[in-house]
C-alpha cells in the first residue's frame, strides 16, 4: 500500500543509520520504505550507496538504473553511479584496486605492517564508495552532515562579521540568514504537544513558524529539506497556525476577500493581518514544495498565483491606502519580488514537463514574468538599514534569477526550432540565451556556486551559437577564476553533487585542448567553433 509519508519516515532512519556507518541496517530500511513509496528514485539511489559500502555493486547498479528510470533528471549522475558499479570510470576503476590490494593481505595474524596497509585499503575503499555516491548527487547522507552549505556559513559566522563591509556582498550573508530563519521555524515546529482534554486530543504548539520557514526560504530556497518527520510536523503546524489566526487557504479568492474586510472591520487590522498572512504562507509553502517534489507543474503554480492575486487585491481595494505596517509584511514590495522569483522557478519546470502545443503560451508567460521582476527590482539594491543577506534575497538576487529565467526561454525556442534544422534561428536565440545566462552568472556574487553554474550553461548555449574560439576562451576563463571561490561554502551543495563539479571539469579540460590547438596552428581566435568539438575531436 502506498504511504510516502512513511516511507520519508524510514528514510530518514535509513539516513541516521548511514550516518553511523551502519550500511546493511541502512539498506533494510531503505528497501523497507521502497514497499510503502516505489516510485520513489532517491530510495532506490540511496540503498545503492549501501550496496556500495557493502560490496554489493551489481545490487546497486541495479538500483542505480531504476533510480534513472524514475527520475531523468538526474540521470547523468545517477547513469555514472551504474557505470562505476560496473568495475568502470575513474571511481569504480579505484574501488577494484583497493578491492585486490585488500585480497592480497593475510587473512589472520596481521603484522603491525599488513594492519596500517589494511587501514589504508579500507580507507581507500570508503573514499571511492562516498565519490561514487556523490557524483550521483545524494546529497541528503548522514557523512555529509557539517559539510552542507548551512552548516559551512554557520561555522564562519565570527569571520564574516569581522570582514564587514568588505564582504557584504559575499553569497554567505544570504545562506545565514536563511539557515537562521530555517532553525527557527523548525524550533519552533519541534514544540508541537498533543494531549487528551475534556473533548478528545488537543493539540498544541508554538505560532510563527510558517513565518520564519517561508521567509527562509524566499531568502534561500536552497535551505529547503524534509528530514526526518518533517512532513508531518509541518501538516501539524499548519493545523495549529490555521486554528490560531482563522486562516482561509482552502477558502475561493472571493469569500477569503470578504472574509478579510469582514475581520477587518469586526476584529481590526491585528486579526485581519494575522489570517491573511498565515493564509499566504501557507500557499507559498504548497506550491514550492509541489514545484521542488515532481508534483503536476500546474499544480504547484496554482499557489503562487492566488498569493499574488490576494497580493494586488490588498493593494487596490479598500485596502490600498492602508500602510503595510497595518496590512502586514507580505504586502511589502520585497515579499512580492521574493514571490514571483519562486513563481518564475515554478514556470520554469512547468515549462520543461509543458506539451508541445502548450509550450510557446508557457515560455511566453515565463518571459513576460522574467522582465517584471527585472522592471520591479531596477538597477539598484532595495535602500533601507538591512543586514547583507537580506539586501542580496530581495536585491539583486531576483534580478539575476529573472536574467536566468530569459536564457531558459531562449535555450526552449532553440530546441523548438533545433528539430526543424533552422540554423540561423537556432544560432540566434542560442547566442541570446548565453547572453543572459552570463548576465545572470555576473550578478550572483563571486562565492556563490550560481556564478560557476551560469558560466557552465552559458558556454554551452555558446556552444550552440558556433561562437568564435576567443569569445568560448573569455567565458572558459571567467569559468576557471570562479571556481576556487566557490568551495568554502558550496562544495557539498545539491547542484554541486548532482553534475556541476563534472560540467565544470569538462569544461576546463576542453579549454586545455583548445589552447593546445591554438599552439599548434590548428584553429585561430577568429574560428568558430564547429558543432562536434570536443574532448576527442
Amino acid at each position: 500500500m502506498a504511504d510516502p509519508a512513511r516511507a520519508q519516515e524510514l528514510k530518514a532512519e535509513g539516513n541516521a543509520l548511514f550516518a553511523k556507518g551502519e550500511y546493511a541496517a541502512a539498506h533494510q530500511k531503505y528497501e523497507d520504505a521502497i514497499q510503502y513509496d516505489d516510485r520513489n528514485a532517491i530510495l532506490y539511489a540511496n540503498r545503492a550507496a549501501c550496496s556500495i559500502h557493502l560490496d554489493k555493486f551489481s545490487e546497486a547498479k541495479a538500483d542505480a538504473k531504476q533510480a534513472v528510470e524514475l527520475d531523468p533528471a538526474y540521470a547523468k549522475g545517477w547513469a555514472r553511479m551504474a557505470t562505476a558499479c560496473d568495475g568502470l570510470g575513474e571511481y569504480g576503476e579505484s574501488v577494484k584496486c583497493w578491492r585486490k590490494a585488500m585480497a592480497a593481505l593475510p587473512k589472520d595474524n596481521l603484522t603491525a605492517s599488513d594492519a596500517r596497509q589494511k587501514k589504508q585499503c579500507e580507507d581507500g575503499l570508503r573514499t571511492a564508495a562516498v565519490n561514487i555516491a556523490k557524483a550521483a548527487g545524494l546529497v541528503d547522507m548522514g557523512q555529509m552532515r557539517g559539510k552542507f552549505p548551512w552548516d559551512r556559513v554557520k561555522a564562519i559566522e565570527n569571520e564574516l562579521h569581522a570582514g564587514l563591509p568588505a564582504n557584504a556582498g559575499s553569497s554567505a550573508w544570504l545562506m545565514l540568514r536563511a539557515a537562521k530563519l530555517w532553525d527557527r521555524g523548525m524550533q519552533a515546529m519541534m514544540q508541537q504537544r498533543t494531549r487528551i482534554g475534556p473533548t478528545g486530543e488537543e493539540f498544541g504548539g508554538c505560532p510563527g513558524a510558517l513565518t520564519d520557514l517561508t521567509d527562509a526560504i524566499l531568502t534561500d530556497s536552497r535551505i529547503f529539506r524534509m528530514e526526518g518527520s518533517w512532513m508531518d510536523m509541518y501538516n501539524k503546524q499548519v493545523m495549529l497556525e490555521t486554528m490560531n489566526s482563522g486562516a482561509w487557504p482552502a477558502l475561493p479568492m472571493a469569500k477569503i476577500q470578504e472574509e478579510a474586510m469582514m475581520r477587518q472591520q469586526e476584529h481590526g487590522w491585528d486579526a485581519a493581518r494575522l489570517a491573511v498572512d498565515v493564509t499566504i504562507r501557507i500557499w507559498l509553502m504548497q506550491g514550492f514544495v509541489a514545484s521542488n517534489t515532481g508534483t503536476d507543474t500546474q499544480t504547484s503554480l496554482r499557489p503562487f498565483n492566488l498569493i499574488l492575486e490576494l497580493l494586488n487585491w490588498g493593494q487596490t481595494s479598500s485596502w490600498g491606502n492602508s500602510s503595510t505596517k497595518d496590512k502586514g509584511n507580505v504586502f511589502e514590495d520585497y515579499f512580492v519580488r521574493g514571490v514571483r522569483k519562486l513563481r518564475m522557478e515554478a514556470m520554469m519546470a512547468h515549462c520543461a514537463k509543458s506539451p508541445p502545443q502548450g509550450l510557446e503560451a508557457a515560455l511566453k508567460a515565463l518571459y513576460e514574468e522574467a522582465q517584471i521582476v527585472m522592471q520591479e527590482v531596477g538597477p539598484s539594491l532595495p535602500e533601507g538599514e538591512h543586514e547583507p543577506g537580506f539586501v542580496s534575497a530581495f536585491g539583486i538576487y531576483p534580478k539575476a534569477h529573472a536574467y536566468t529565467a530569459i536564457g531558459f526561454y531562449h535555450q526552449q525556442t532553440v530546441y523548438r526550432y533545433k528539430s526543424q534544422s533552422d540554423y540561423e534561428i537556432v544560432c540566434e536565440h542560442s547566442f541570446k540565451a548565453y547572453q543572459a545566462y552570463r548576465e545572470a552568472a555576473m550578478l550572483f556574487p563571486k562565492d556563490d556556486e550560481s556564478r560557476a553554474w551560469f558560466i557552465v550553461i552559458a558556454f554551452q548555449s555558446l556552444q550552440q551559437a558556433r561562437s568564435t574560439f576567443k569569445v568560448a576562451l573569455h567565458v572558459m576563463e571567467e569559468l576557471r577564476l570562479a571556481l576556487p571561490e566557490t568551495h568554502k561554502i558550496w562544495e557539498f551543495s545539491q547542484i554541486a553533487v548532482r553534475g556541476k563539479d563534472k560540467a565544470c571539469k569538462d569544461i576546463l579540460q576542453l579549454e586545455q585542448k583548445m589552447r593546445k590547438d591554438l599552439g599548434d596552428g590548428r584553429i585561430t581566435l577568429e574560428d568558430h567553433m564547429p558543432a562536434g568539438y570536443s574532448l576527442t575531436s
